[in-house]
């Protein structure tokens, strides 16, 4: 995510850092975090999304979750379903799911090479805005280092971040961050966020203000170590929000992300979900 002074920078001694400047270390933790989503596409993962919706007094009123194994097809990813509610897919939704996929990897498998070339950059293009957006975090916030803890046995260090009064960002996504603050904890060895809270503290607008999240919804963010790198572990948001001029819900959003292996780049899909060749 940063150019070749800050990559080199990410790799050096970690006595170079100045444990008094949090600044530094979130700009490392940055650059550490681009290595982690160039070693990640040559993995496959389970993504599990459950979504909770809440009624006035806070009580679940409704839930969903549904599990997809998250897989590359011909070099981009594909997101498969395989359990709803934690439970496996009747006979019926597998087959319905088996000819979705069959369908794409067949689409994908007759696409000319200008075809293919442009759903390689259109994923790599927005792989490179969430690059550009977390770019911008080390410039967004005055951070302060607020102390060291242990986390399932890695020693962090403790940094807020505030949003910087005057800020302009360079890219447009990142303007949600003049209106978050949080807390990050991050690994001391690797330089890798272990997790993130973050707070929204002023109406948040998306989509040419469709969406407005209000003040107080929560972020958290985490990650683990996994096959010598770190991987995404947890993503959850709750707060309220307002779609157009609907009235206002209340949500619940937990991502959790697992069962991670290793997809060789030698390895061919085949129709029926099989996977030819060598899946390390």
């Amino acid at each position: 995510m940063w150019a070749t002074l800050l990559v080199f920078a990410a790799f050096a001694a970690p006595a170079l850092v100045a444990e008094s400047d949090p600044r530094d270390i979130v700009r490392r933790s940055v650059s550490r975090d681009e290595s982690n989503w160039a070693r990640l596409k040559d993995f496959t993962f389970e993504e599990r999304v459950e979504v909770r919706r809440l009624d006035r007094k806070g009580a679940v009123s409704d839930r969903e979750a549904k599990t997809y194994d998250v897989v590359i097809v011909e070099g981009s990813p594909y997101k498969r379903l395989i359990r709803k509610d934690d439970q496996p897919l009747s006979p019926e939704e597998a087959a319905k799911e088996q000819k979705k996929f069959d369908r794409e990897l067949a689409a994908r498998l007759r696409e000319s090479p200008r075809e293919r070339e442009k759903r390689l950059r259109d994923f790599e293009k927005q792989r490179g805005q969430n690059r550009e957006f977390a770019r911008e975090v080390p410039e967004a916030y005055n951070f302060r280092l607020v102390g060291e803890e242990s986390i399932q046995n890695h020693q962090v260090w403790v940094i807020d971040a505030e949003p910087k009064p005057g800020y302009e960002p360079r890219a447009r996504r990142a303007e949600i961050l003049k209106k978050v603050r949080g807390r990050i904890w991050i690994d001391q060895e690797d330089f890798q966020w272990v997790k993130a809270e973050a707070e929204v503290v002023d109406t948040v607008s998306f989509g040419l203000f469709l969406v407005r999240v209000q003040r107080g919804a929560r972020f958290v963010f985490a990650q683990r170590q996994e096959q010598g790198m770190w991987v995404p572990s947890l993503i959850q948001v709750a707060g309220t929000a307002k779609l157009g001029m609907v009235k206002n819900f209340h949500l619940e959003q937990e991502i959790r992300y697992g069962n991670y292996r290793r997809f060789s780049s030698d390895s061919q899909m085949i129709p029926g979900g099989e996977v030819e060749g060598r899946n390390q």
